[in-house]
């Protein structure tokens, strides 16, 4: 399963995708991009389950988008997603998650999954449901240890400022995959960490930090990672209000 977290600004949305693919066993395969921005219109798709599903559906979205723009491609997603509703999904599980600024209504974060209750209770499967908040999708975490040392004045700076250290402290973390029938916890954070930023006027995504993780072993949390060198500007804003 792969991480991603969306974080919503008034001017923008901050997504953190890892780049670990790896076995049920947690043994690593390799690593990639795991998240997409589109060339047509302000939006970017990440995923979870099976790699191939989320492309073909990350594909399917992108040429919505080329064709009707982002309101009308949202639309004909939407249309498309009720059709397989009502005759049954029977491909492999998989979990889209959608960053998008609407001229209209601003930063926007959408999921849409083959099963029900995906990252929140209450989510149906195969419909484009809205994410108000933190969009949350890696290993479980503890409360009390996040907040000594993520807080509301390094949330309101950015990813770049608190983004490597809780994403260290998730590769710590244990979790599952979820087809895995022996439910083997792994550590599964790994590869590199990239950060795309979608605002008004497009998505664009650059690496953050990369650790020195190798194919066919597991993932090692004790591993520190390697810093990409920091953009002269950064952007920086208050937390969008859920």
């Amino acid at each position: 399963m792969s991480m991603f977290l969306g974080f919503p600004y008034a001017d923008r949305i901050e997504v953190m995708t890892d780049g670990a693919c790896y076995l049920p066993n947690g043994y690593l395969v390799f690593t990639e991009c795991k998240i997409k921005c589109s060339p047509d219109v302000p939006a970017a798709i990440t995923g979870r389950g099976n790699r191939h599903v989320v492309d073909k559906m990350t594909e399917g979205a992108f040429s919505y988008f080329r064709d009707y723009g982002l309101a009308g491609g949202l639309e004909a997603m939407e249309r498309e997603f009720d059709q397989w509703r009502e005759r049954g999904y029977e491909g492999l599980p998989f979990q889209l998650y959608m960053a998008v600024y609407d001229p209209v209504y601003g930063p926007r974060q959408f999921t849409v999954s083959s099963h029900a209750d995906a990252m929140y209770k209450g989510t149906e499967a195969m419909r484009l449901n809205s994410i108000y908040g933190v969009a949350y999708a890696a290993p479980p975490l503890d409360q009390d240890e996040v907040k000594s040392f993520l807080n509301e004045d390094r949330l309101a700076k950015g990813c770049a400022d608190f983004g490597p250290e809780l994403c260290q402290y998730l590769r710590g973390r244990t979790d599952y995959v979820v087809d895995d029938p022996e439910k083997r916890p792994i550590h599964m954070v790994g590869g590199h960490i990239d950060l795309t930023t979608v605002t008004k006027t497009g998505a664009s995504t650059r690496r953050l930090l990369t650790w020195p993780d190798l194919p066919l072993e597991l993932i090692d949390p004790t591993l520190k990672p390697v810093f990409e060198p920091t953009p002269e500007t950064t952007n920086t804003g208050q937390m969008a209000e859920a």
